[in-house]
């Protein structure tokens, strides 16, 4: 029976995979489209604290909702204005599996700070919204992505108290770390640590914690040369 679908031709499943897809742009912010959907966490916009963002096709109904995850993976923008509530939008639409273009699909949007929102503690989703799903038709024609265009933005509520790295870069010969505090005033300070990875960890600085301040800057010498190390940040 197997050997049947091996005869069927390369470009005959091609097409079928490629018709069988229909597309939505991420995009939280198009207001010429009327997208505008922030994400909000304890008053800070999502990406002030480096959040991720991931779009999911909702199907099915009651108990039998299934949630299919679309890729890739985004983040919000970075920084504290009002353009880190809104998404980087992916440079190609995602791809809705097994919904033809031109069907009408929900989708929901979740943030998280894990590595996935079912293992993330600081999560959050939308309402779903229903779209029609542009991409590639059976006789030829393309239609553009669908847009989130009654997509609604929502606030995660409560913050638990942790603090962790979100930021790391090199400036000159300074390693700069962006090291968000949770909860203002819980913890005075935080130390870092750094580690080869073959054995312990090291502390190199204690660095005090703004009392007022979600987010802290802090910088340690770095030498390019060095061998590749991991970094953490920890309460005393």
């Amino acid at each position: 029976m197997n050997k049947a679908l091996l005869t069927v031709p390369l470009a005959a499943l091609t097409s079928a995979v490629v018709l069988g897809q229909g597309t939505v742009r991420f995009s939280t912010y198009d207001p010429a489209r009327g997208v505008n959907a922030p994400v909000y966490i304890a008053g800070m916009a999502a990406g002030s604290i480096g959040l991720k963002a991931q779009l999911m096709y909702v199907s099915g109904t009651g108990a039998n909702t299934f949630y299919t995850p679309l890729f890739p993976i985004t983040i919000f923008n970075r920084g504290h204005t009002a353009a880190a509530g809104y998404v980087m939008v992916p440079q190609d639409p995602l791809v809705v599996p097994n919904v033809p273009a031109g069907q009408q699909a929900h989708i929901v949007l979740r943030a998280f700070d894990g590595y996935s929102y079912e293992t993330s503690i600081v999560r959050g989703e939308s309402p779903p919204v229903q779209v029609n799903l542009g991409g590639q038709f059976a006789d030829g024609r393309v239609v553009e992505p669908a847009v989130l265009s009654s997509l609604q933005g929502f606030h995660i509520l409560g913050m638990p108290r942790h603090i962790r790295i979100y930021g790391l870069s090199v400036e000159g010969n300074d390693l700069r770390f962006e090291v968000l505090s949770a909860a203002p005033g819980v913890w005075t300070n935080c130390v870092v640590e750094t580690s080869t990875g073959v054995g312990g960890w090291t502390a190199l600085r204690t660095n005090a914690l703004s009392t007022t301040q979600f987010t802290n800057t802090f910088t340690i010498p770095y030498t390019r040369s060095e061998h590749a190390r991991f970094y953490r940040v920890r309460t005393p």
